[in-house]
């Protein structure tokens, strides 16, 4: 995958020689940005696919960081993939996710 500024505030990506354009301003899956929180369409890097997502708010808990317990708001990716969970701090950190991976394996980061 290729991707650039196109014209008029577009992004133009190119996945095996073939091109599209995408409009507005186009975020990836980049879980340490908090502003993901707000998006409803996600470029997957790995396939150059514009994928339609959900993003919500599941709750605040506390989440392991450093060995202590932090503060935490929980929030849930939907899209055409397995939904992933993101945590960040109150001051909007990204201090862990949680996704299950191929073969159903459950894949687990925390901040050390």
């Amino acid at each position: 995958m290729r991707a650039r500024a196109g014209d008029s505030g577009r992004l133009d990506v190119t996945v095996n020689s073939a091109s599209r354009s995408l409009s507005g301003c186009t975020m990836t899956f980049a879980y340490w940005n908090p502003a993901l929180r707000l998006q409803t369409r996600l470029l997957n890097p790995q396939s150059g696919a514009d994928e339609s997502v959900r993003v919500r708010r599941l709750g605040d808990g506390a989440l392991d960081v450093r060995g202590e317990p932090v503060a935490a708001q929980h929030w849930r990716i939907e899209g055409p993939a397995a939904p992933l969970d993101v945590w960040y701090s109150v001051q909007g950190d990204w201090i862990g996710l949680d996704a299950v991976v191929a073969g159903g394996r459950r894949f687990s980061y925390r901040l050390q």
